[in-house]
């Protein structure tokens, strides 16, 4: 899938480089505005189609906040996440130990706002950003992970359910409605203390 990188360019290139790797190593495509090659549309329309057409955005936030551009008066790294939030998937990643500049510590305390906000890691090096965000990405694989639909096999799962004895029978009574219930697709589910064991 591909992966929007979204933070501030200049002064987070050693970051942005850690999370393009994480996202690389688990065989999904990062899409950075450092890709974009020269085209008609704007940065801005370039960067917020770059984040429409991505399954998933990684926000990374340190000290600083960014330029405030007139049409949005928010900086392109916050448009980009009012562009994702409610849209796809937003990980989020904060720069720990940094003086934030006052637009950037009110942007982080709107991304982890108590009721619409998200969960998020803190970092403070390139190679703890990196190992945050390959644990983040694969987390969030592991809890929507889904098997394909065995139909087959829901029909065998809801007729083992059903009453023996009156499954091709109708009593004197009258007709009589059975309602069954599987849930599907099946698959196998590992408890978290399963997961390190070797076996």
């Amino acid at each position: 899938m591909k992966v929007f990188i979204s933070s501030l360019i200049s002064g987070m290139e050693e970051y942005r480089e850690a999370a393009a790797k994480a996202i690389s190593s688990l065989g999904h495509e990062p899409v950075t505005a450092e890709q974009f090659v020269a085209g008609a549309a704007s940065p801005r329309v370039a960067c917020l189609s770059g984040v429409r057409e991505s399954a998933m955005v990684v926000l990374i936030m340190g000290a600083r906040y960014g330029s405030v551009q007139p049409i949005s008066g928010l900086s392109p790294t916050h448009e980009e996440y009012r562009e994702a939030k409610g849209q796809r998937p937003v990980h989020v990643f904060v720069q720990s130990g940094v003086a934030r500049e006052p637009q950037q510590e009110a942007f982080v305390q709107e991304v982890q706002d108590w009721d619409r906000g998200h969960f998020r890691a803190g970092f403070s090096s390139p190679e703890q950003l990196r190992d945050a965000v390959t644990r983040s990405i694969h987390e969030f694989q592991i809890s929507t992970a889904v098997a394909p639909v065995d139909s087959a096999e829901l029909l065998n799962r809801a007729l083992s359910l059903l009453p023996r004895e009156e499954r091709h029978s109708v009593r004197s009574e009258g007709p009589l409605l059975h309602v069954v219930v599987v849930g599907g697709p099946k698959q196998s589910i590992l408890r978290p203390v399963e997961i390190e064991r070797a076996d």
